[in-house]
């Protein structure tokens, strides 16, 4: 029985050397810090939390694979982060004034810009709460959550900072 497990665990750590582990795990990275443009900036924050950051682009056989050592800028109102990928990031959030993020990664001599958006988790929530009530629960939740617009209690956090770096597959 020992050697079937020893089998096995020899033929995952082998398809793990194939596929050159580009596994999508959690990063055990300290955040990389903001830089803050102005000190207002830095006492309006209402509160902090981490996101990963991740680049993918195609690799010679076609394949998505995620890309590390992409240099990339993540400016938002008030702060610069530059760091360099997969990287945990420090976001922070200004309640309802919380604006979306533009985001520049440098790869293969480009530079490739995408924009990330605020998500507003509260209307989120209220949102899909009417999904259990059918087609008129979900249009009268979502009714309801686009009038009451962006409250300053509201949870409010960022889409994932992620950038798919190939726009076609190289052949």
């Amino acid at each position: 029985m020992s050697i079937t497990i020893i089998k096995i665990a020899g033929v995952v750590s082998m398809a793990c050397i194939l596929s050159a582990c580009t596994t999508t795990q959690n990063l055990s990275t300290a955040p990389v810090e903001p830089r803050f443009t102005s000190e207002s900036a830095r006492k309006n924050v209402q509160r902090y939390f981490i996101l990963t950051s991740r680049t993918q682009a195609f690799d010679a056989n076609r394949r998505r694979v995620e890309k590390q050592g992409v240099q990339c800028r993540l400016k938002g109102n008030g702060f610069i982060t530059n760091y360099t990928t997969p990287a945990n990031l420090k976001l922070l959030v200004y309640a309802q004034n919380t604006s979306d993020l533009s985001m520049m990664c440098e790869y293969e001599g480009s530079k490739l810009f995408k924009q990330i958006t605020v998500r507003n988790l509260t209307a989120e929530k209220i949102s899909h709460s009417g999904a259990s009530g059918g087609f008129i629960g979900s249009v009268l939740a979502m009714t309801i959550s686009a009038a009451r617009g962006n409250k300053p209690n509201d949870d409010y956090t960022y889409r994932n900072p992620y950038m798919f770096l190939s726009e076609k597959s190289k052949k």
